[in-house]
């Protein structure tokens, strides 16, 4: 992960760092298929999610279809600070827009990231049919 051409907070850097570590460890399978990790200016983050606002702290490109490479990208803006990243956070678990932690730079690697482990579940008919089959067993009456 590139944190030379866009800075960020060097604790939010360790943030990304210690979620990719555990990702790479946990899901290996998951993370080989990416081919970016990577930090970029909300202008660079536009030209692959027009949507994208000041809000968005990251986004996740799922296949190799897509407008970029796969893989997991960050606004830069969301993260210059550890101070203001963590503030971020917690105004926005407090009005209920996110759960607490989400937003920090590990919550948000690891919010993207499950895009990416959520992706290959859906696109694999045999993972889809496993899913199905556990949300039936859920449902299912004395369980």
């Amino acid at each position: 992960m590139d944190f030379g051409s866009h800075p960020i907070d060097p604790a939010n850097a360790r943030g990304f760092a210690e979620a990719l570590e555990g990702a790479a460890r946990d899901y290996p399978s998951v993370f080989r298929g990416m081919e970016n990790v990577r930090v970029q200016s909300l202008t660079e983050m536009r030209k692959t999610d027009p949507g994208a606002g000041p809000n968005v702290m990251g986004h996740s490109i799922n296949d190799k279809r897509g407008p970029a490479p796969q893989g997991i990208y960050f606004n830069q803006m969301n993260f210059t600070s550890k101070a203001a990243t963590d503030a971020l956070a917690l105004q926005r678990s407090r009005a209920g827009w996110s759960v607490p932690g989400s937003l920090t730079a590990k919550g948000t690697f690891y919010h993207e990231f499950g895009h990416q482990i959520g992706y290959r579940i859906l696109a694999d008919p045999k993972l889809c049919r496993e899913l199905a089959k556990r949300i039936e067993e859920g449902r299912s009456p004395g369980r």
